[in-house]
């Protein structure tokens, strides 16, 4: 048989096998019923259903109304028997007829259990949308299932922070709707935001400040101060982040941003700022009008939503001249009375939410507070719970905050407030701080722990906390705490952590050895005791000191130390050396010593080097409560100490005479000359527990579900490895973090190791490139691949980091040189020739990070890359006036990254809507990057499962930005699209990239 007539048959074969099971499932009558008065999360779990049933198996289920009598059925309703969140799938045969009941104790329970019998089918749910399997399911038939899903915790959700462009800062109604329209599928029924008034980022639109008669009965505002949240314009709006135009932007990334000032579209034609009152009262109402729109949606969907603000109530400087103007003292409770009862009737009336937060101040984790303080804050919030009664309680109060409370005790508000207010905190230290053992102490009202899915420092970085994720909501369950939510900024890069923390908080059997043990909860102080921490032994001599022993082991990944000492008045000297780390910023940490801070960024290898000796005393350190309290807080890395030396003055007392006293620990270490060995660990309680809990169950379904079965194996073992390493974490840095804190986030630190040391550390990704040819399917591959290329990225900007130290250290020699020719010289052949290595790094550095962009959060990151790190951080050009002035000449223009685009062609759909109202358009932003403008861009759309396919242009907007509509203006029933590109080299492009077998699929709400 020739090869022509052998393909043509196995077309037709593979067609006929399809069509027959297709319609053998046809024959089968397969429905979908609901109730005639059903409720809408209820007729949307129906539509969901038969939506994620098409995707798996081509088959357009119908949906009815009535029972059949016959044929298999997937029946819809709501038991009230069951709790209110509570999902039951059972599947029940009688007479030969198969149904599988789907029940919940309420409408959104029901929709939770959809989403459940989704799952089973394959499909995988993360924020930024929906994993479907390439091969299709064509022999399904409704399986035998009797399984139930009950939530561990309440509240459930996410924390959107505002103030970076990577988070909600440049979210849309679009992508506001997107994201919470995945919030059920992950069983999530929460989320909140934060709100800056003044000062740093802010003030920021989400909360207007101001009195009830400054705006109409629909809260509609009259008066109104300058407020934005990032843009690309706004050299002040963002922490750390230089003004630039967009189209400066490197190696093509100008082509993802259709304005040169680019931001959220509530505060277009009005960037960086309103600078007109007009102006900004448009800004205010503009987001109003978007969170009405998208805070609707949630609530559609059984969500809950909280804003706020920090305590005190903090007033804009213009808000303030106008309460004087109006005779009141700014100051007064008065005035901040009524600016309450303002800002929670606009929020009422404008776009009503469930809670109101108030955060304590951020102060309180890093410096302290003392009394005056404490008692400012409790007094505003006992003001704006009278002013939120006073209008009615539209609303909840709750707090929150960079700590659960004060540091005298974490757990006072809940002795100083009324029970009807939620307490909750974000985790301490970017989330390295376990969960504060206070919460176990807050006893009769809600209590949440938020835990960082991501921390700030690392912003442009992988972040991969699975296991940390586990052990947050371990011990939130421990503790008694009824929500769990987690701070983040990005989205899709999260997903392994968004995963873990929602399913979480359903279940934790398998991997929590504690779950449903009655274990002690904590409580008291402990006594002479360190609190967490391992040890470490070296065997290097160490310099400045005859004590080698001391500084050969070391105590790190401590917390603290509580040290049984008489009250009096002593010199403590800490025992510090760095014998693991040989460069600077790999380590860093700070010291506070009876609750006041001490040391700040402490970098013991920046002030000595490696292998040294440094003491550090601290005179005139009072102890009262015969206690000595010693605590360390990481920044970068693992806090560590050798010994501790405590030498003065005793007072006398019922257990000691007055006098002398010394006592020294050997930390980590055994007993040698003066020093005691170290301190066991006993108390009253102490957690022994891991700070992460296993993740290999976790990654396994995970990367399958992610890449096919194929190599999920051997990709799942690479994640588990990496997953938690680094900084802080208690274990070993098995994924470099080339980023933190640098005047704002993100900032690429500056390594002097050379690459080809530093990269020994980067074999993740040659382990992930090798796997690629085993990965099956478009739609695994373009998943694969997004993987890939952010380890990629990475990895080069682990080498960049390398690049920019040699470059440091040219320069450093060459400033050290009095030679002016040789100083020429080595400008010409050394330093030169570095900075314009420099160049290229970076264009390959934004092209991998071009390859893997997929949203808004990503758009972010390619701000951060070249407003904060390029502009802000002079990353590249730090040095060049020294340079030109040393070559007495203009530097040559390879020195510049370019601005054109050199990678493959790109089609992307930054946000993805789902889920739409009857009526409602959908408008698609779509990105085409490549280097030509291309042949054609049309979207292609019908109803779901049926008719043929319609198809319009896309409108072009600017550079590589197009808008795509549906061609029916007002949709109402589901339907499907994809979007496909030919470009300029003839390339066929598509999204989704399994289309047109799966494509894009939208559900109408009635």
């Amino acid at each position: 048989m020739k090869p022509l007539t052998i393909l043509i048959w196995s077309i037709v074969f593979v067609l006929s096998s399809q069509y027959a099971s297709l319609a053998q499932c046809l024959d089968r009558n397969l429905c979908i019923v609901h109730d005639e008065q059903a409720s809408t999360q209820e007729t949307l779990a129906a539509k969901e259903i038969r939506r994620y049933l098409y995707l798996r198996t081509g088959n357009l289920v119908p949906i009815r109304k009535t029972l059949p009598s016959t044929g298999p059925t997937i029946a819809i309703s709501i038991d009230k028997s069951l709790e209110h969140e509570a999902y039951q799938l059972k599947t029940i045969t009688t007479n030969d007829q198969k149904v599988l009941h789907i029940t919940g104790g309420s409408g959104v329970a029901v929709l939770y259990g959809a989403y459940h019998f989704a799952e089973i089918l394959g499909v995988r749910f993360y924020l930024h949308g929906d994993v479907i399997p390439d091969e299709k399911s064509v022999n399904w038939q409704i399986p035998d299932l009797d399984e139930t899903g009950s939530p561990l915790f309440k509240t459930r959700g996410i924390q959107p922070f505002h103030d970076f462009p990577e988070g909600p800062d440049w979210w849309n109604e679009a992508d506001y709707k997107a994201f919470f329209s995945q919030m059920p599928k992950m069983g999530m029924n929460f989320a909140a935001f934060h709100c800056y008034p003044e000062g740093g980022v802010g003030p920021e639109p989400l909360v207007w400040i101001g009195l009830k008669e400054d705006m109409d009965t629909q809260g509609k505002v009259n008066h109104a101060y300058p407020t934005h949240w990032a843009n690309t314009a706004n050299p002040k709006a963002t922490w750390g982040y230089a003004q630039m135009n967009t189209s400066d932007f490197a190696a093509g990334a100008g082509l993802l941003f259709a304005e040169e000032s680019y931001g959220p579209k509530v505060t277009r034609g009005y960037r960086p700022k309103p600078t007109t009152l007009e102006g900004s009262i448009t800004v205010f109402e503009r987001a109003a009008n978007m969170l009405r729109g998208t805070y609707g949606h949630a609530h559609d969907l059984g969500l809950r939503i909280c804003i706020g603000t920090e305590t005190p109530l903090t007033i804009p400087k213009e808000v303030k001249e106008r309460l004087i103007v109006k005779g009141m003292d700014p100051t007064s409770r008065e005035a901040k009375m009524a600016l309450y009862e303002g800002m929670f009737s606009r929020i009422a009336r404008a776009y009503p939410v469930d809670y109101y937060w108030l955060w304590t101040p951020e102060g309180w984790t890093w410096s302290g507070n003392n009394q005056k303080q404490l008692d400012a804050t409790i007094d505003d919030i006992k003001i704006a719970l009278e002013a939120l009664h006073n209008i009615g309680d539209p609303f909840k109060l709750a707090t929150c905050g960079w700590v659960l409370g004060p540091e005298s005790d974490r757990a006072v508000l809940d002795k100083l407030l009324p029970k009807e207010i939620i307490v909750s905190c974000i985790n301490r230290h970017v989330g390295y701080t376990a969960v504060d053992t206070g919460y176990a102490q807050v006893k009769g009202r809600s209590k949440w722990v938020i835990p960082w899915l991501e921390d700030d420092p690392a912003m442009i970085s992988p972040q991969l906390w699975v296991g940390r994720m586990r052990r947050d909501a371990a011990d939130a369950l421990w503790y008694g705490c009824d929500g769990l939510l987690g701070i983040h900024w990005r989205t899709r890069i999260l997903g392994p952590n968004m995963s873990a923390l929602a399913k979480a908080a359903w279940d934790q059997t398998g991997w929590n050895p504690d779950f449903g043990k009655n274990l002690p909860v904590p409580q008291g102080k402990l006594i002479d005791v360190y609190n967490e921490g391992k040890i470490a032994t070296f065997k290097s001599p160490i310099a400045d000191t005859e004590n080698d022993v001391v500084y050969q082991t070391c105590r790190y990944g401590v917390k603290s130390y509580d040290i049984k000492v008489p009250n009096g008045v002593y010199d403590v000297t800490l025992n510090f050396c760095e014998p693991h780390y040989n460069q600077s910023d790999e380590r860093v940490f700070a010291v506070k010593i009876q609750s006041k801070q001490r040391l700040e960024h402490l970098d013991v290898f920046a002030k000595v080097g490696q292998n040294k000796a440094l003491d550090v005393t601290f005179n005139q350190i009072e102890v009262t409560k015969e206690s000595l309290v010693i605590e360390f807080t990481p920044e970068v890395e693992n806090p560590f100490i050798a010994g501790i030396e405590i030498q003065g003055k005793q007072k006398a007392s019922n257990q000691f005479a007055a006098g002398d006293f010394s006592r020294k620990i050997n930390c980590g270490g055994g007993a040698f000359k003066t020093y005691e060995k170290d301190l066991e660990a006993k108390g009253v309680f102490q957690d022994t527990r891991p700070r992460h809990f296993a993740s290999g169950d976790f990654y396994r379904d995970w990367a399958e579900a992610e890449f096919g079965p194929e190599a999920a194996q051997e990709i799942a073992m690479i994640f588990q490895r990496i997953d938690g390493g680094g900084v802080a974490s208690g274990r070993d840095a098995n994924i470099p973090r080339p980023t933190t804190w640098i005047q704002g986030p993100g900032g690429i630190k500056v390594n002097k190791i050379p690459w080809s040391e530093a990269q020994k550390k980067h074999t993740y990704v040659d382990d992930m490139e090798a796997l690629r040819t085993q990965i099956r399917g478009i739609g695994s591959l373009e998943r694969f691949d997004y993987w890939l290329n952010t380890f990629r990225y990475n990895r080069t900007m682990g080498e960049l980091a390398c690049a920019r130290g040699q470059f440091d250290k040219t320069i450093e020699t060459m400033n050290k040189t009095d030679d002016k020719e040789a100083k020429k010289t080595m400008a010409r052949e050394e330093a030169l020739p570095q900075r314009i290595q420099l160049a290229r790094l970076w264009e390959r550095l934004m092209n991998q990070q071009l390859q893997r962009v997929t949203n808004t959060a990503e758009l972010g990151e390619i701000s951060n890359l070249e407003q904060h790190n390029r502009k802000k951080l002079q990353y590249l050009s730090l040095h060049d006036k020294l340079l030109q002035d040393t070559l007495g000449q203009s530097l040559p223009k390879t020195i510049h990254p370019s601005k054109g685009y050199t990678g493959p062609a790109r089609l992307i759909v930054p946000t993805v809507q789902t889920q739409l109202k009857v009526g409602e358009n959908l408008d698609i932003k779509v990105i085409v990057l490549d280097s030509q403008k291309p042949q054609e861009a049309r979207i292609f759309s019908r109803s779901l499962g049926k008719g043929t396919f319609t198809s319009r242009v896309l409108d072009h907007i600017n550079r590589g930005v197009y808008v795509a509509m549906i061609p029916d203006q007002k949709l109402s029933e589901d339907f499907e699209y994809y979007i496909q590109v030919t470009t300029e080299a003839g390339q066929i492009l598509c999204y989704p990239t399994t289309a047109p077998a799966i494509n894009q699929t939208v559900v109408v709400l009635p």
